[in-house]
């Protein structure tokens, strides 16, 4: 996981809606996730393909065991 400021975190969400129409979601538990969120609990995660990973920081045990 990558630690970044809220306001780095929003920039990357609206880099995200721009590039996939839509906004982020959350694979744990399916919600979007929005800059208007509370982003302190918003993790962001890029893998070594690239991709982009927003997740709920109480999701991140579902999705990654």
């Amino acid at each position: 996981m990558i630690e970044l400021t809220d306001k780095k975190k929003k920039s990357l969400l609206e880099k995200y809606k721009e590039r996939h129409r839509g906004c982020a979601i959350c694979p744990g538990c399916k919600e979007y996730i929005r800059g208007s969120d509370e982003l302190a609990d918003v993790e962001y995660i890029k893998t070594k393909r690239g991709t982009e990973v927003f997740l709920h920081r109480g999701c991140f045990e579902k999705v990654w065991r």
